[in-house]
């Protein structure tokens, strides 16, 4: 090596630390105090269910990327140090102990394995599983042991082969690995030895470009089949697979340390090195290193693991766990250069430098050379900077927050003040709010008491409006968009100002305006609102479409059309391609957590620059890691009745175990806290319930059913588990709700009748023989007496006939009705053989009479009741000669009470309800009285309203073109009443082609239908009204119709009897 050389290198190693400290990458750090069982993590792996298991010196941690769980000694280990862990094709996890014992997790139970016959001296320092599925054991003492057969390790009946020195291999074993020749290799205390399986030997391996001075720590096979070779203070080795040759990497090259600890790769194809004292480095292929400088936990590593994800896992010697999720975040410091960790205002100069606002003043980061520093350290504004602009010839001006604005050409070091208008804008205005540069490279500078213009090239400036400004904007459209104090936007052109209404008295923090013109307008407290000027409309974001918080502190349009949102909580960005909301917290390496106002910028490269309470950070897109694979989700424990069950798939439950509660789980390491779940009992649910993020479901009480539980979860970017995990189960009914008992309970009922029958049998033969003396010796009675009874009944059924047909013989024929009145009709529908309804007829002078009355009863009683109306109500209007219905009414009253002898007996009921009407075809007047039972008159509708007394009536029912008058009856019967009155005498004037309707009770009182009830006077009208275009006699055959379906199988109540007369 030159001289020139050795001094360029000599620089290169001192002044690389520097280098590689102006800028921190996140890591998740996690130690005691987030729950790991102790800071000295010798191994990280990932189980094929997604959990992180962590071998510490005072047991294992399992990680779900929440939290740890934490098992010992108590909880089944062999003892509590845990050196090396490895998860075999069976799933078993296999954990390594210091002092030599071997614990096997199965899933649900830690079974010790090593049988008492091995004796196993120091440490457990490596398991590997060949391609034969053996498994090979390294340790620190007693050197490799061989288990043959996995099948039965837990119960200690499988074969082990012991290696030691004496069977040259060696006591120490490191490492063991096999390539994808087949070959297995082993580290030991001085050399690599692979195993000769056809001689069962070792044999060393030597390579040509291997150097044997520095000692191997570990060998690892990359998915390209290139073999990596750790070292001793060696640097690192890399072996081509296809020519053989040997590279060496040190820390000249970019190395961290040449003692190299352990070797893995990503799932990106890169090499991670983890070495003992500088850290870790990344090949890939250029190095990049990270230490406790730029973010890690410690800089001693002891295992590097990439997860299914991409996550980068660092297990510590000191320092518990580090978790590496990507460079798509850098963050700045105080202690990189930053005068203040309070960073308000970004730009970018031609020179490839970023200009830094901050509370303490103004920083310049080369990006060439990756440093920060403060800017003309002396003239440099020792103030709090609150905005920088750039104009178009490159000038950056600088808004203090109350030292006024300055302006600068980068590369001549040199600020100039501008002390007219900062004098006018100090006095006025006093603390300046925010900054913004228009087309023409004019200032505009907003204050607590109104906005400010500045023309720099003519030294020309003015205060053009009130109030406190908040924000201020210049668009795409040559608008100043103008963000009010709890008042609202402005917009100002030339000198129009225009308030946005529709927008409210809100407070806007910041503005951006998307590739459709759109502003985006950020609130205080209000979310988003994008408004557009075109067509005035508005569009509300909070928290429920995805934001963080609805407090908006900047806002911003990268080059791909992107909405970038700063918020107290973190950073939001809206997807324009999928209009979807993303999020950036301290779990995705955003720890700069709460961004102030205004703070956004994106360089020329498209990425961003954000300002924020804890620092500048600076995210590339280039960078960002999507991450696409489900989570994976389990369902990690199960209580019934509030306590716990093995989680046995279909298992079966009383009926009394009605509460069911599940725990569940999903793994997303990139960003645990995004994890969304959806549940859902099938034979419960109906759907998937809403999505959340509770980890926890409690159904209760659940009625004796089969059920189903469901389970999905969605990582951080919204990917959905596609096929759900199911958990079945079933309440069983209690025993009395089972088939077999009731098939029980009616074998036994039918055993118990078919007992009795035969006890019963055996009694009632006993009695036969009794009986059947009894029964000859009465039989004859019997007979006799039957046939008296026969007589009896056959003289009353035919007396009843007779009355039938001595009831028929009073009652006026069809012919003689309808000789009078053509248009009419009679239902007459008796209960039983004889009727208590009857119906009177007949022709006296110039009056047409016709009436139907219901006696008290029916049946024979009826029947009696009938004709002794009948005859009463023949000698009322002829041997009285009395014609009009009232008269007659009254006088039938009186001679019913003699018939009845009841005048003195008020208790006696008998009696019965009368409609009379009187009809004079000459006139065309109608008269009418009654005892109870109504009348209708239906009337065509485009015939003038019925007279009654003088005086026109209104209809009680309208429909199908007709109207329905019901005139009410006298509320008291023919008979004996108390408290009687004359009956009322009505008169209507009718009109050709009226029709009178009268009737007992029995039509609309009678049961039936689909629920049993009556059937009602309200369906009787409407019935009347639907078939008035009919003839009578159709009516007739109708009615009758329809009240024999509606009867349908119910028995008939009372007698029906319905007269019809259309005149």
């Amino acid at each position: 090596m030159s001289p020139i050389h050795r001094l360029i290198f000599i620089l290169f190693i001192i002044l690389l630390p520097n280098l590689g400290t102006s800028q921190k990458y996140y890591f998740d750090n996690y130690g005691v105090k987030e729950g790991l069982s102790q800071s000295k993590v010798y191994d990280v792996i990932q189980d094929t269910d997604g959990f992180i298991w962590l071998g510490t010196a005072s047991g294992v941690s399992r990680f779900d990327g929440r939290q740890f769980k934490n098992y010992t000694a108590d909880d089944g280990l062999s003892v509590n140090g845990v050196q090396t862990i490895l998860q075999d094709s069976k799933g078993n996890i296999w954990f390594g102990h210091t002092g030599g014992g071997i614990t096997l997790y199965d899933g649900s139970r830690f079974f010790d394995i090593v049988p008492d016959s091995v004796k196993i001296n120091g440490d457990i320092t490596c398991f590997f599983e060949d391609s034969k599925h053996r498994m090979w054991i390294g340790t620190q003492g007693s050197g490799a042991y061989l288990i043959h057969d996995l099948e039965h390790v837990i119960d200690h009946n499988t074969t082990f082969s012991h290696f030691t020195g004496k069977t040259r291999l060696s006591d120490r074993i490191f490492y063991i690995t096999q390539t994808s020749d087949d070959t297995i290799f082993l580290v030991i205390d001085n050399m690599i030895k692979y195993y000769d399986e056809a001689e069962n030997t070792f044999k060393i391996f030597k390579h040509p470009g291997l150097s044997y001075y520095f000692q191997i720590t570990n060998m690892f096979e990359d998915k390209d089949s290139n073999i990596w070779y750790g070292t001793y203070n060696g640097g690192l080795y890399r072996q081509d697979h296809e020519t053989g040759n040997v590279t060496v990497f040190d820390n000249r090259d970019g190395l961290a340390n040449n003692f190299i600890s352990c070797i893995s790769q990503d799932i990106y194809g890169a090499i991670w090195v983890g070495t003992w004292g500088g850290g870790i480095t990344r090949i890939s292929p250029d190095f990049l290193t990270f230490n406790q400088e730029n973010g890690l936990a410690g800089n001693k590593i002891r295992k590097i693991l990439s997860d299914r994800e991409g996550n980068i896992l660092i297990g510590t010697n000191e320092n518990g766990l580090s978790i590496f999720k990507g460079e798509q975040f850098l963050s700045f410091l105080p202690d990189h250069g930053l005068l203040s960790e309070q960073v308000s205002a970004i730009s970018e100069d031609d020179r490839n430098n970023i200009w830094i606002g901050t509370a303490g003043g103004l920083c310049k980061y080369n990006m060439t050379g990756k440093n920060i520093k403060p800017w003309n350290e002396n003239e440099n504004i020792n103030k709090e900077i609150i905005s920088l602009q750039k104009a178009t010839d490159g000038t950056i001006w600088v808004a203090t927050k109350e030292d006024g604005i300055y302006s600068f050409r980068p590369g001549e070091n040199k600020l100039k003040y501008h002390p007219g208008f900062n004098n006018m804008v100090l006095r006025y205005g006093k603390i300046i709010t925010c900054m913004a540069i228009d087309h023409d490279d004019h200032i505009w500078v907003g204050t607590i008491d109104g906005l400010f213009y500045f023309e720099p090239e003519k030294e020309a400036f003015d205060r053009i409006m009130g109030n406190e400004i908040a924000t201020l904007f210049y668009g795409q459209d040559h608008l100043m968009w103008v963000g009010l104090k709890g008042k609202g936007v402005v917009t100002v052109e030339n000198t129009t100002f225009q308030h946005i209404d529709t927008l409210g008295n809100i407070t806007p923090l910041c503005f951006t305006q998307d590739s459709a013109d759109q502003i985006w307008i950020g609130t205080e407290g209000q979310g988003i609102m994008v408004f557009s000027p075109q067509n005035k409309e508005i569009i509300r974001y909070k928290t429920d479409d995805g934001l963080l918080t609805d407090l908006i502190t900047s806002l911003i349009t990268d080059h791909s059309g992107n909405i970038w949102i700063g918020t107290n909580k973190g950073l939001n960005k809206f997807e324009a391609k999928t209009q979807t909301f993303y999020s950036y917290t301290q779990r995705s390496g955003f720890t700069g957590i709460e961004v102030k106002n205004n703070a956004f910028f994106i360089d020329r490269n498209g990425n961003l620059w954000c300002g924020t309470v804890n620092g500048l950070f600076k995210f590339t897109p280039s960078k960002e890691r999507i991450n696409l694979l489900e989570p994976l989700t389990h369902i990690t424990n199960i209580k019934v009745n509030l306590k716990d069950r093995p989680m046995e798939p279909g298992m079966k439950l009383k009926y009394n175990e009605k509460s069911i509660y599940f725990e569940y789980h999903s793994i997303c390491l990139t960003d645990a806290e995004k994890v969304k779940y959806k549940v859902m009992l099938e034979g419960a649910d109906e759907d998937w319930l809403p999505a959340n993020m509770l980890t926890n479901k409690t159904y209760s009480p659940l009625p004796p059913g089969k059920y189903t539980f469901k389970l999905i979860a969605c990582n951080n970017t919204g990917i959905w588990n596609q096929d759900p995990i199911t958990f079945p189960f079933t309440i069983k009914p209690p025993f009395y709700a089972t088939w077999w008992f009731t098939l029980i309970v009616i074998v036994l009922i039918i055993a118990a009748i078919i007992t009795y029958i035969n006890i019963r049998e055996k009694n009632l033969k006993l009695e036969k023989i009794i009986l059947e003396k009894k029964v000859k010796q009465r039989t004859a009675e019997v007979v006799r007496k039957n046939e008296e009874l026969a007589k009896k009944n056959k003289d009353i059924m035919d007396s009843i006939t007779y009355a039938k047909r001595i009831q028929q013989a009073i009652l006026p024929s069809d012919h003689i009705i309808k000789n009078h009145v053509p248009d009419s009709f009679v239902l007459f529908k008796p209960k039983d053989i004889v009727s208590g309804d009857f119906y009177w007829f007949g022709v006296f002078g110039e009056y047409i009479m016709f009436s139907v009355i219901d006696c008290t009863g029916h049946g024979v009683p009826g029947a009696f009741m009938s004709i002794m109306g009948h005859q009463n109500l023949q000698r009322t209007v002829s041997e009285f000669k009395l014609c009009h219905p009232d008269e007659i009414l009254n006088k039938l009253n009186e001679l019913v009470l003699e018939s009845l002898q009841s005048v003195e007996n008020p208790d006696v009921k008998d009696g019965m309800d009368i409609s009379f009407c009187a009809f004079n075809p000459k006139t065309r007047i109608l008269e009418y009285a009654a005892a109870n039972n109504p009348i209708y008159i239906i009337r065509s509708v485009k015939k003038p309203r019925l007279i009654r007394n003088n005086e026109p009536m209104e209809p009680t029912n309208t429909g199908f073109g007709f109207h329905l008058y019901e005139t009410k009856a006298n509320k008291q019967p023919i008979g004996a009443y108390v408290n009687r009155v004359p009956f009322t005498n009505q008169q209507f004037e009718l009109i050709e082609g009226d029709a009178v309707y009268i009737f007992s009770d029995g039509y609309a009182d009678q049961f039936g239908g689909p629920n049993g009830r009556k059937f009602m006077y309200k369906t009787m009208k409407e019935t009347l009204l639907q078939n008035q275009e009919l003839p009578m006699e159709r009516q007739k055959s109708f009615y009758n119709q329809i009240i024999n379906a509606w009867k349908g199988d119910h028995e008939q109540i009372d007698d029906i009897c319905v007269m019809g007369m259309k005149f």
